[in-house]
């Protein structure tokens, strides 16, 4: 898989050119043959369950394996673009109380597909604060200036968004409705994220004017948002090179939301 990143080609941006170019999931071993024809950039990506396999360790052999590939990268001249990994989290945060997301028909998000085993990470501060640990601990032992961009996201296959629509046979599913998110547990709720402001709606239903359906997306949509900026505030503590930002598809467009009503 191929990836290009538009960049500020202003006179003080540490990269010159239109454009960057590199790979997703880049194999370190062929970082030369690829720089060689002409790709600036290559993608490093960690494994949140192999770097931390238990609560409170770090697997510090894996930590070298992870040096020796950032060093391939470097041999080549390749700029690197990190990975963290969080969408293939470690067991043990798999079991982080109301760590799944909850559709409206009150089914748990869990996938054995890699890649897809996302936690929620959107309404439960306690899985946001091990999000950051983690990213706390990589950066304890590998220097953040190392990278040329950091890719955020953190759900499935590292980009901004709930779960997949279809699940369990409901191909509409809306993931606002884990205990957290009904304010059940409001202490658990992440700053600046309200519990859902329809409790008692659930999508499809009608409501006067749709204002059910208009506050529950807006809520919905808001609480993502929240999501990405506690993901580059966690990394600003460490780190303040460029961020890559991955949304699905092609993000919001105008009338979006009021298609979605």
């Amino acid at each position: 898989m191929c990836m290009s990143c538009e960049r500020d080609v202003s006179d003080d941006s540490p990269v010159k050119g239109d454009y960057i170019f590199g790979t997703l999931m880049t194999t370190p071993d062929k970082a030369a043959s690829q720089a060689a024809l002409g790709l600036d950039c290559g993608s490093l990506v960690l494994n949140w369950g192999q770097f931390e396999p238990t609560k409170g360790s770090v697997n510090e052999a894996y930590v070298q394996s992870v040096k020796a590939n950032i060093k391939k990268f470097q041999d080549a001249g390749m700029k690197i673009v990190l990975d963290f990994g969080i969408h293939y989290p470690p067991q043990w945060a798999t079991q982080t109380e109301h760590c799944r997301y909850v559709n409206q028909n009150g089914d748990k998000y869990v996938s054995t597909e890699n890649g897809l085993n996302t936690l929620n990470g959107v309404f439960n501060r306690n899985v946001r604060d091990i999000m950051a640990d983690y990213v706390r601990k990589v950066f304890e032992r590998i220097e953040p200036s190392t990278f040329f961009a950091i890719r955020i996201g953190w759900g499935y296959y590292a980009e901004l968004h709930y779960p997949q629509p279809s699940y369990n046979g409901c191909r509409n599913s809306y993931w606002g409705f884990d205990p957290v998110a009904m304010g059940k547990f409001p202490e658990l709720l992440p700053e600046g994220i309200e519990p859902n402001p329809v409790p008692d709606w659930i999508p499809g239903q009608a409501s006067e004017g749709h204002e059910s359906a208009r506050k529950f997306i807006e809520w919905y949509l808001d609480a993502l948002a929240n999501f990405q900026n506690f993901q580059i505030k966690t990394l600003r503590k460490y780190y303040d090179g460029y961020i890559n930002a991955l949304y699905a598809d092609w993000g919001m467009r105008p009338g979006d939301i009021d298609e979605a009503v």
